[in-house]
């Protein structure tokens, strides 16, 4: 564990284009009322070439992955969205990855490349392997001056624990645990239901054999072998995810959405529990089990969708109810949405014929 913690550590802190202004019109919060917010989406960034694959935005730039083709290109943009740099990727790309520490990695089919800068621009690190980088990375869900803070699932996913490792000793805790043993449970007897009801297809091929493999009846033993199995592949892939209660850290406070238990707890970095709050938001119509934090305004804002259309409607402390919420403009379900600095950023076509998307802002 201690490699782990040291080498996570030492992790160091990618044409044509246009750049449209915002409108910045704010709207006040009202104390127990939903106020709307229809300020609409701009256009922000696009490239008359190529397609924007992914995005990440940080304090002082935003990287931008690009594809034409089979040609894929990093953009590097300022905190002013103006280009700044690009270099070209050989081969495919899948993504950008954003670590707890604020890195940012391209992804590929099979590896991962941190994005590091100097003054010459932007480059690649040395290649890491996708699958062990990916197993590491994607359980660290949180950093504080410090502890670095891990997710680890178990139970049939029912059973969530968050522990801390201590950045100066590696010395671990465990600080909060998130059960449903009564959903776990029933799982349990679900799969193993399924379990039994798997283990006697066999049974049927050997009895389809027996029969000769031909005819009626044949057939029929096959498709209750491959129903038998797809009600087990859909079990695993479906009933048995995890549930969302997400973390979130805002200056060494850890914030708890424990929708579980309906409730919203806020510790400190060792465990120490400040306050509790029932909360209800995620029981109104529509909700889409996301919760966005705004890291620049230190700001939360719950998802509900309402005909594919997302609001985002900032939850208000301490109370964390909905205040006002803000229509991301006409654009149903965005593959991708960051909220920064008080804006929702996201990509997406102008119109279903469009071969190319944008990159919007909103102003929530």
């Amino acid at each position: 564990m201690k490699n782990l913690i040291l080498f996570l550590i030492l992790l160091p802190a990618i044409t044509q284009f246009s750049v449209a202004q915002i409108d910045d019109t704010t709207f006040q919060d009202v104390e127990g009322v939903t106020v709307f917010s229809e300020n609409e989406a701009a256009i922000i960034f696009e490239d008359k070439r190529f397609y924007i694959v992914d995005f990440s935005l940080s304090e002082d730039r935003t990287l931008m992955l690009m594809r034409n083709m089979r040609n894929y290109f990093i953009y590097q943009l300022d905190d002013e969205l103006k280009f700044v740099d690009k270099i070209k990727i050989d081969g495919g790309a899948d993504a950008l990855y954003d670590d707890c520490f604020g890195n940012t990695y391209l992804v590929t089919k099979d590896s991962v490349y941190l994005i590091l800068e100097d003054d010459k621009g932007i480059f690649l690190s040395d290649q890491n392997p996708r699958r062990r980088f990916m197993e590491t990375m994607e359980k660290c869900v949180g950093v504080t001056s410090e502890k670095i803070i891990f997710e680890h699932l178990s139970k049939l996913n029912q059973f969530q624990v968050f522990h801390t490792v201590d950045m100066q000793n590696g010395e671990e805790a465990v600080i909060y645990e998130v059960n449903d043993t009564a959903q776990a449970k029933s799982l349990l007897e679900e799969g193993i239901l399924l379990r039994n009801d798997l283990c006697e297809a066999p049974n049927i091929i050997d009895e389809s054999s027996t029969n000769g493999g031909s005819g009626e009846a044949a057939h029929k033993m096959h498709r209750e072998f491959n129903a038998r199995r797809q009600r087990m592949n859909f079990f695993k892939s479906h009933v048995i995810r995890p549930q969302y209660n997400p973390m979130f850290v805002v200056d060494d406070t850890l914030y708890f959405f424990n929708y579980t238990n309906n409730r919203l707890d806020r510790m400190d970095q060792h465990g120490n529990l400040i306050d509790s709050h029932t909360i209800s938001h995620h029981k109104r119509e529509g909700w889409e089990n996301k919760v966005y934090s705004d890291i620049v305004d230190n700001r939360f804002y719950g998802v509900r969708a309402i005909d594919g259309i997302l609001h985002l409607n900032r939850l208000l402390e301490p109370t964390f109810e909905e205040g006002f919420s803000s229509r991301l403009s006409h654009h149903v379900y965005p593959k991708k949405v960051i909220v920064r600095d008080g804006y929702a950023y996201y990509t997406y076509k102008p119109n279903f014929d469009a071969n190319l998307n944008k990159l919007y802002r909103q102003k929530l």
